[in-house]
Order: C-alpha cells, then sequence, then structure tokens
C-alpha cells in the first residue's frame, strides 16, 4: 500500500483545480478551471492564493490522451504528440456555448 507521500513522488508536475456548484452532468462539484503545470511547491503555495470559495485544489499534472496511469509524463516531456504551447496555461473547463442553470 502506497501512502500519500509515495503518490506524490509519482508525479513531476501538478496542476490547480478549482469547482463550482453542480453542473447537473454528475454529483458534486463540477471543475470551473485548471492551471499548471507547476511544481510540487510552487503549486501548494500558489493554490493558498486563491479564495476558499473557488475550492481549490492540487492534483497530479497531465497532457490529454496521457492519464494517471502513466506517472510522471507531463506537456514538458518530449513526447512527439505534445506541443511547447501546451506549458503552464489556464485551461477554462467551461463551454462558453454550454449555457449554465440557475
Amino acid at each position: 500500500m502506497t501512502t500519500e507521500r509515495d503518490d506524490r513522488e509519482l508525479f513531476s508536475h501538478w496542476a490547480i483545480v478549482t469547482t463550482g456548484a453542480s453542473c447537473s452532468i454528475h454529483a458534486g462539484a463540477c471543475p470551473s478551471g485548471v492551471w499548471g503545470p507547476y511544481p510540487l511547491r510552487e503549486a501548494e503555495y500558489v493554490v493558498t492564493t486563491i479564495a476558499p470559495s473557488h475550492n481549490p485544489h492540487v492534483v497530479p499534472f497531465w497532457t490529454r490522451g496521457v492519464g494517471p496511469g502513466d506517472h510522471g509524463r507531463t506537456a514538458t516531456d518530449s513526447d512527439p504528440a505534445t506541443t511547447a504551447g501546451e506549458d503552464a496555461k489556464i485551461i477554462s473547463l467551461q463551454s462558453d456555448t454550454r449555457k449554465r442553470r440557475r
């Protein structure tokens, strides 16, 4: 069995995810934004600067097509399917065309 510390050592880059109210797609809060990648210490600091009302939390970072089973792979790895343009950006998870229910 691995500990939380062991899990943290499996990843080299981290992201900050903020969540909003339920979006009626699934149970619980829905992601509203993702920031990253960051080294772990920087992510842990940056998350403290985001208002608690946004429910920020630090999660392992990986690019599209690379999942949590590929530990440690990030947008900065030398992978021909990954471009430098994927580094350190804000990714909006809310579609502009989808209207939010009130």
